[in-house]
């Protein structure tokens, strides 16, 4: 995934501009600030509520080597 809410590096000069390469949803998510996250509780269980971390950030996604569609 390419989080499109982080800015690019500098650019070097002359030809594209910059954008942030492509990583891992696990390393992109151990960078993002823990303010930005919310807990929700799911469902109620017999062993307890089901709670998740929940971030909104826009992103590109890479599906198969295709760069997809801006997903929110």
């Amino acid at each position: 995934m390419r989080d499109l809410e982080i800015e690019p590096s500098e650019p070097a000069g002359r030809g594209r501009r910059a954008r942030r390469p492509f990583e891992h949803v696990q390393s992109r998510a151990e960078g993002i600030p823990a303010a930005a996250w919310t807990h929700h509780e799911v469902l109620d269980g017999e062993k307890g509520p089901l709670v998740v971390q929940i971030v909104k950030r826009r992103l590109v996604a890479k599906i198969d080597g295709k760069v997809g569609w801006r997903k929110r």
